[in-house]
């Protein structure tokens, strides 16, 4: 079913809809994307199997199992919702004053797969006919496929059907949880664990080879750098202990220098 045109006038009654006996008034009515949200976030309509989606212009709404779906509008004569089926016949859902609604049903499908060699005929025509005038192909399988081996005997039976009441079937987390111990690789000789373990003790292994190359190579350029600088370097202790060196031998010689002259002012002096 496609509902659109949703429409509150915004005076008198407001605008009410129900879905499969499930009210939505107020903000829920507020706009088909919020209607949408609405009907997904309904858990008895969600229990039933009937979902909704919205583009903003047109709101689908579906029955999984094929249940017919009911729709009841309340509200002002102005209010009101159009309707349209798989047919595309389009009805205008208005609302009936106070304390009334109008209501509107469309009928669900029904799947009808057949073993081969078997028909199934209509009494009715026209309207009433159960066909269409192009029967839609299906798979008969359902899309489900069973794989079974071994030789079969005379007597074998087996049945196939879905699993309406699974909840505490554990059988696929009980089988995912045997790949752990599993030899699913290698040939059939190695587990999953076993692998992982593997692959961990080859890069922890890889790193510290790594590592202790890293600290070979750095003790060789330290001493690479050591024996450039014993060449070409300059150490700054021993520079300043030959500064200070130098300056004392200079104040030595300037001693002497001052000293002399000192000696032959006076012999100048005497000889005067």
């Amino acid at each position: 079913m496609e509902i659109t045109s949703l429409t509150d006038d915004g005076a008198g009654l407001p605008v009410a809809v129900a879905i499969n006996g499930q009210l939505f008034t107020g903000a829920d009515v507020a706009s088909l994307d919020a209607l949408a949200d609405a009907i997904s976030a309904n858990v008895t309509l969600r229990d039933l199997g009937i979902t909704a989606s919205s583009d903003g212009n047109r709101l689908i709404l579906g029955s999984m199992r094929g249940d017919d779906l009911n729709v009841h509008v309340s509200g002002d004569a102005t209010d009101g919702i159009v309707l349209t089926d798989a047919s595309a016949d389009t009805l205008a859902l208005a609302g009936a004053g106070a304390g009334q609604y109008n209501t509107a049903s469309v009928a669900g499908t029904v799947t009808v797969s057949l073993d081969p060699g078997y028909r199934l005929t209509s009494s009715s025509s026209g309207a009433g006919n159960l066909f269409t005038a192009t029967p839609l192909a299906a798979r008969s399988d359902l899309g489900l496929q069973v794989e079974m081996s071994g030789a079969p005997r005379a007597g074998d039976q087996f049945l196939t059907e879905f699993n309406e009441d699974g909840v505490s079937d554990n059988r696929n987390a009980l089988a995912l949880a045997q790949l752990q111990t599993d030899r699913v690789l290698g040939g059939g000789k190695t587990t999953l664990f076993d692998a992982y373990a593997q692959l961990v003790e080859s890069v922890g292994s890889r790193t510290n080879e790594a590592r202790i190359q890293q600290e070979a190579a750095q003790g060789l350029l330290a001493q690479s750098v050591g024996l450039r600088e014993a060449v070409s370097g300059v150490n700054l202790d021993e520079e300043a202990g030959n500064l200070i060196k130098f300056e004392q031998a200079y104040n030595a010689s300037a001693r002497v220098i001052s000293v002399a002259r000192d000696i032959f002012n006076v012999l100048f002096q005497m000889v005067a």
